[in-house]
């Protein structure tokens, strides 16, 4: 059992003000246990502890701040918790009717706790089946031999998996663009490590407090980007662009790199995008 009091708030929806749940789902996680409800929009996890029949939340946040909603999970062969999540349409709904389709499911999470008792997440590793070529470097590069390999690498087909650590500049923000070849920026990941923040093409979420480098992760496929930061913030955004050919990669703000990986992946169709809008 768990309890909350009435927001308060005036609407016709009480999902919209958080006076009911949807989606409710409640699993033992390491020595805690979670719980996962959706309501206003986005899905949001509590830990606490359970004893006699009763929840008591110690720490809670948001799952993912971008389109991302009615998420439940599973256990895995290997007993591994795996959460789904619906990524819903940001677009009008006469584009996505025009497409034909709407929606798409996430990619499959890991579950696991920081030692702090946060919620952590990762893409399931049985993802990385998709991977085909590879891009990138590790190791003791030079700057201008860093930025020789950035300036080379082409995501094609607006399908890839990018990964990257990094030292963010203390007097600006970090910032990956994704761009066409005409200059335009198709999506623009920025960390601001002194308001510690995670923006994805305007999309805000917290960072947690860190000590080390930042370890970043994205997965783009078609119209849906995916972006892990740290293992604890997350943001799923949805871009309808269709660049002209291959995205190129430009990294801003002086950060310290010192990976990168980029795999351009396969998508789960070749005619996944069925509109000009990039559906």
């Amino acid at each position: 059992m768990i309890e909350a009091g009435p927001s308060g708030k005036n609407t016709t929806n009480p999902v919209d003000d958080g006076d009911m749940w949807e989606c409710p789902d409640f699993f033992p996680l390491g020595a805690k246990y979670v719980l996962l409800i959706s309501t206003m929009g986005k899905v949001r996890w509590k830990v606490g502890s359970y004893r006699n029949l009763q929840f008591t939340p110690e720490k809670e946040g948001v799952v993912d701040y971008g389109a991302y909603y009615a998420a439940k999970s599973m256990l895995d062969r290997e007993g591994s918790r795996i959460l789904w999540g619906w990524i819903p349409e940001t677009r009008p709904e006469a584009e996505h009717a025009a497409a034909g389709w709407a929606g798409a499911m996430s990619l499959p999470r890991v579950l696991s706790l920081t030692e702090n008792g946060e919620l952590a997440m990762r893409v399931s590793p049985a993802v990385q089946q998709l991977r085909r070529d590879h891009a990138g470097f590790t190791g003791n590069l030079t700057q201008p031999a860093k930025q020789r390999a950035i300036t080379d690498i082409r995501v094609a087909n607006l399908a890839a998996e990018l990964s990257a650590e990094f030292r963010p500049s203390p007097a600006k923000p970090a910032v990956l663009r994704l761009i066409a070849d005409n200059g335009d920026t198709f999506a623009a990941i920025s960390v601001d490590d002194s308001k510690r923040e995670l923006n994805v093409n305007g999309i805000l979420a917290p960072l947690s407090e860190t000590t080390g480098s930042i370890r970043f992760h994205a997965f783009l496929d078609g119209s849906v980007l995916e972006v892990f930061v740290n293992g604890t913030s997350a943001i799923t955004a949805r871009v309808y662009r269709a660049p002209a050919g291959p995205l190129r990669l430009r990294v801003e703000g002086e950060p310290d790199v010192s990976s990168l990986d980029v795999w351009n992946i396969e998508p789960i169709s070749k005619n996944r995008l069925t509109s000009p809008l990039c559906a």
